[in-house]
């Protein structure tokens, strides 16, 4: 499986550039690997959970983990649909 994550500053945000660049990556990894591709958010990024949906993610799951600070956070998980 491969695990995508992506972050834009914040003067590129509302022009459409996150959208077209993951939807375009998302189409590069379906042409080199045969493996699930699988998304995780912060739950409290609404704009970041529109971008996979729209693109063909699909909610499987949250989950909470600690990150590198040893501190419990929350995170949406999303696995893309190639149907979609």
């Amino acid at each position: 499986d491969i695990c995508i994550g992506y972050h834009f500053h914040e003067f590129f945000h509302g022009k459409g550039y996150a959208i077209e660049s993951v939807k375009a990556y998302v189409n590069w990894l379906l042409d080199q690997t045969e493996g699930k591709i699988i998304a995780i958010s912060d739950p409290e990024n609404i704009n970041s959970i529109k971008l996979l949906e729209k693109i063909g993610f699909i909610f499987v799951r949250n989950q909470v983990v600690k990150n590198k600070l040893n501190k419990i956070v929350e995170e949406k998980v999303y696995c893309f649909n190639a149907k979609s």
